[in-house]
């Protein structure tokens, strides 16, 4: 099997520092997720501000379909965000 190393980038757009951060991939907590190669807890991102998950990507590894991010900021709490990581 043949692995390669894909950057996912997520970048806090909003006007609020983000905090209570849980990212999930199908479902999945990151922390359990195979495939992660960075497992790093990230808590909070300041506005404008961008993380990177580093994922091993194989047929069996990261064959993931969506990413699915909660937070909380000033505005509101439990804000979500769902995106296919394929079109």
């Amino acid at each position: 099997m043949i692995f390669d190393s894909s950057l996912i980038k997520i970048k806090n757009t909003g006007q609020a520092v983000a905090k209570n951060i849980k990212i999930k991939f199908d479902g999945i907590p990151i922390e359990k997720y195979p495939g992660i190669i960075n497992k790093e807890y990230h808590n909070t991102i300041s506005t404008q501000e961008s993380i990177v998950i580093q994922a091993c990507v194989g047929i069996e590894a990261f064959p993931s379909e969506f990413i699915e991010i909660t937070w909380d900021d000033a505005e509101a709490d439990a804000k979500f965000y769902r995106v296919t990581l394929y079109n």
